[in-house]
């Protein structure tokens, strides 16, 4: 067996187990050791030696909480937390959970306050006080543990969100209660503040802070009294504190009672800390919604009646105001006592929970009334829900090829998946397209775009016809109208007006398998083409980047249409005969095979044009002849996007008001009729996945019945 060598890394480790494993036993035996003395300290006559192991001045009520073992190195994590009490308060943990240590000097003076804050923590338990959990001395200093309440004070909750009527009132139930309990027990707490409300991590309250409370010996004295206003008067400061170790009273100027400030009473009661509680939610509640002048340090938060929302009326929070303005009322007599502020904190809760209810009653109606609407919609969205599952039908159906396609696997097996399916003139297909040839004769073969001049012609006739059967690029057609469907709903659904194209080939093209999908404004548009390119587009489809390349670009970078063949008219060159060799000049001989079985069957003086399906989705409509920052007629908006000062005549501008942004899918530059530039009503389309070149025409020319002429 082949042993590793140490290094120095796995002592490290070792020696650092070793260490925390002595750390978790010596702990173990620090509580087992506490524990014993707890047990111990109530029979000290039995044992005086334990006597030197208790701190000088612990009073014995403390001895239970007594940890003798207990050092400040057992905490980790310690943290001292900003406070504004007068000792230093720390944030550690102990055995992994989260607690506050209050730090006292080891001197006369600061141990009796300590002793006493920590005597009447111990003597004052109440669900709504603060929990004194252990005392220790260590390193000079002697401690007072209490559990880490994790929301804070009610100032930092304040200051964090904004709370609600609701809430406040609800903190003031047991806070009240727990004021009471502390008059039972003959204390007087002092000094009642947002600073000395703690907020546990279930959001209820605990009193804190009593090393300036007394007991009822201590508040019947005058000197008590006159000290209290004494040392409140020199003058503490808002968050401050005054008092000390001699039993002398004290405060934080802003919630002391009138009685306390004016030193004229003999004898301070538990009114003077209901005016001070009374004084601390009235600072809270000045920043409730609604009120004249008062306004959230930070954001609303709807929640579980813990914070308020911003429809808060300030109604909802009047019943709480009342009562606060009790309780600070000047003379003492005119306050209520512990007990009745229960009460009417109770009565409070009531009355604005009818409030609520009222509130919840009107927003029923209204929901009543919105439902009423709702269930119109629905109505009207059930009429549709037929035509939703038609259009999913097909949607799911147009990712395949079209059902009227003929089944062609060899096609499929090619290397360009494309088929030629040649059409037979006595179908209702070819009818149709033939009848897409139709123009005014008077026009054609004029405009300085025509390319191939011929003696005069008024008709074209169409003479052999193709189905184009490309499995790859109908699939990438698919994903792009449905894309553009997706996008139109997404624009029509912002509020903007349906744009139908209006297209003249559109009832004619109805007739054409397959029929036109009315989501993504689909429709036949024309496409002039010559011979040399005709097996390209076939293979791969029309490329937008190519464009203008031979006919210029009058209206941006895009795939040039039209609904007037005399308009594709322009673009053509005559294919005049079949191309049996490939060494003919001129030759077209792939395409002659692929299109033509042998030289008899060329009609001869043909001209091509694209059949083509496009999915126009939401148009943009222009009346200018080219320019490249022209604007929309309809909206007055640019209808290229512009980047860096510099418009971009690639794409079409988005829609404005639709969010995440959807482009234009197509431009129409409108005809002379409807106030255009030119004779011919274009379609540009910038995206080559919105096209589908679905039939391939020869046509000829003629002038009446001669022809076809070259």
């Amino acid at each position: 067996m082949r042993l590793r060598r140490a290094t120095g890394s796995d002592i490290v480790q070792e020696r650092e187990n070793d260490v925390s494993a002595a750390k978790s036993a010596m702990r173990t035996a620090e509580r087992e050791l506490s524990a014993v003395h707890a047990q111990l300290f109530g029979h000290l006559s039995a044992f005086p030696e334990l006597a030197r192991r208790i701190p000088e001045g612990v009073p014995s009520e403390l001895l239970p909480l007594l940890k003798t073992g207990r050092h400040i190195e057992h905490y980790t994590a310690r943290e001292k937390l900003p406070t504004l009490s007068r000792q230093t308060v720390w944030k550690a943990e102990l055995d992994g959970r989260a607690v506050a240590l209050k730090e006292y000097r080891v001197d006369p003076a600061a141990l009796k306050t300590c002793f006493r804050e920590a005597a009447l923590l111990h003597k004052c338990r109440h669900p709504a006080v603060a929990v004194l959990e252990a005392v220790f001395e260590s390193e000079g200093f002697f401690y007072l543990q209490m559990p880490f309440y994790a929301n804070g004070t009610l100032q930092n909750l304040s200051d964090r969100t904004s709370l609600s009527a609701r809430y406040l009132l609800e903190l003031l139930l047991p806070l009240s209660q727990a004021v009471a309990h502390l008059d039972a027990l003959g204390v007087l707490h002092s000094d009642i503040k947002p600073d000395n409300i703690l907020i546990d991590a279930d959001m209820r309250p605990r009193l804190s802070d009593f090393d300036i409370s007394v007991d009822a010996a201590t508040r019947r004295s005058r000197a008590f009294a006159t000290s209290t206003a004494s040392v409140a008067g020199v003058g503490s400061g808002i968050g401050g504190g005054g008092g000390g170790g001699g039993g002398g009273g004290g405060g934080t100027i802003g919630f002391l009672a009138p009685e306390v400030l004016s030193g004229g009473v003999v004898q301070l009661t538990c009114k003077s800390d209901i005016f001070s509680l009374g004084k601390s939610f009235e600072v809270i509640a000045a920043a409730l919604p609604g009120r004249s002048g008062g306004a959230s340090s930070s954001s609303s938060v709807a929640s579980s009646g813990w914070f308020s929302s911003s429809a808060a009326t300030t109604d909802d929070s009047e019943p709480l105001r009342r009562l606060l303005a009790r309780m600070t009322a000047v003379d003492p007599s005119d306050r209520p006592t512990p007990a009745e502020v229960t009460g009417l904190a109770q009565k409070a809760l009531a009355e604005l929970v009818q409030l609520e209810a009222d509130q919840a009653l009107r927003a029923r109606e209204q929901e009543a009334q919105r439902m009423q609407s709702e269930i119109a919609r629905l109505e009207a969205a059930n009429q549709s829900a037929e035509a939703e599952r038609a259009t999913l039908q097909r949607l799911q159906a147009s990712r395949g090829p079209p059902a009227y396609w003929k089944s062609n696997p060899a096609a499929r097996a090619s290397s360009d998946g494309l088929a030629l399916a040649c059409l037979h003139q006595h179908s209702e297909t070819w009818r149709a397209l033939s009848a897409l040839l139709d123009t005014d004769g008077s026009q054609l073969g004029i405009g300085a775009d025509h390319k191939h001049k011929s003696t005069p012609y008024d008709r074209l006739q169409l003479a052999s016809a193709w189905r184009i059967e490309n499995h790859p690029l109908w699939g990438k057609y698919a994903g792009g109208r449905h894309t553009v469907e997706a996008g139109l709903q997404r624009v029509l659904s912002a509020g903007k007006p349906r744009r139908d194209v209006n297209c003249r080939l559109h009832d004619t093209a109805a007739r054409l398998p397959g029929g036109l999908s009315a989501e993504a404004n689909e429709e036949i548009l024309l496409h002039g083409t010559t011979p040399s390119q005709i097996l390209s587009i076939l293979s791969t489809g029309l490329n937008e980047h190519f464009s203008g390349t031979s006919a210029g670009t009058a209206f941006g970078d895009g795939v040039y249409f039209a609904e007037d063949a005399g308009k594709t008219d322009h673009y053509v060159t005559m294919d005049r005969a079949h191309s049996s060799s490939a060494a003919t000049r001129g030759s077209n001989q792939e395409l002659h095979q692929r299109l033509y079985a042998d030289a008899a069957s060329h009609p001869g003086r043909v001209f091509y044009l694209l059949v083509c399906r496009v999915a126009a989705g939401y148009v943009v409509r222009t009346t200018t002849a080219h320019n490249a920052r022209m604007t929309s007629p309809d909206t007055g908006e640019p209808i290229f996007p512009v980047l860096r000062g510099a418009p971009v005549t690639r794409e079409l501008a988005p829609v404005s008001g639709v969010q995440p942004p959807v482009a234009h899918n197509t431009l129409i530059a409108e005809d002379h009729s409807r106030g255009g530039p030119y004779r011919y009503r274009e379609y540009i389309v910038f995206q080559n996945a919105n096209i589908y070149p679905e039939y391939l025409l020869a046509y000829q020319r003629f002038n009446g019945s001669l022809g076809p002429l070259a």
